[in-house]
């Protein structure tokens, strides 16, 4: 995702548009600090058609891609014909794989956890409540309400707060519960 200043495009204001992965990034030989053309994909998705070389700044850097997984600092893996690249770890031993597991598994589709949203998942796993989706059925309100953490916008580098708070403890443990969900119990730890 590139980081952009705002600019107004199609009725919007962008600023974020996607690079799509490391191998485009090379190909249209992306710097930080570079001037780019952007345009909506489908008329929605901001993305990044082009650099503007002759408007390049001279303290532009090129995109280096990550060699460590950023949530856990295990050495990332690319796989040959891929365009990935992958922590070797699974969801036991990389934090950021668990959240996006956790996330995943409260989602709509899934168990449909209302009130559980990603942030609120980053949270529970930061204060070490949750390792695995069975611990979330064995949580209580005297445990979620007090949960907070705090997230950077990439945009502006504001900090905001992100609680849980009595009102959402309440209705993920009210949807936990719920007949129509498994009991704790009945979940599995693999």
């Amino acid at each position: 995702m590139a980081v952009l200043d705002p600019v107004e495009l199609s009725g919007t204001t962008v600023s974020n548009a996607s690079l799509h992965n490391w191998d485009e990034v090379k190909r249209k030989d992306v710097h930080i600090g570079d001037y780019v053309l952007v345009e909506k994909a489908g008329e929605i998705i901001p993305q990044i058609v082009t650099v503007i070389v002759p408007r390049r700044p001279a303290d532009a850097r090129p995109i280096e891609p990550p060699i460590v997984c950023p949530a856990c600092g295990a050495p990332l893996e690319h796989h040959e014909g891929e365009v990935a690249l992958y922590c070797p770890r699974d969801w036991r031993g990389c934090k950021g794989q668990l959240i996006e597991w956790l996330a995943f598994f409260a989602a709509r589709d899934n168990m449909n956890i209302d009130g559980l949203g990603y942030e609120r998942l980053v949270a529970l796993v930061e204060a070490e409540l949750v390792k695995d989706p069975a611990d979330l059925y064995a949580l209580n309100r005297a445990q979620l309400a007090p949960v907070c953490s705090e997230k950077r916008d990439v945009a502006t580098g504001k900090i905001r707060k992100v609680r849980i708070g009595e009102k959402n403890a309440a209705k993920i443990i009210e949807v936990s519960n719920a007949p129509s969900s498994p009991a704790w119990h009945d979940c599995w730890r693999l």
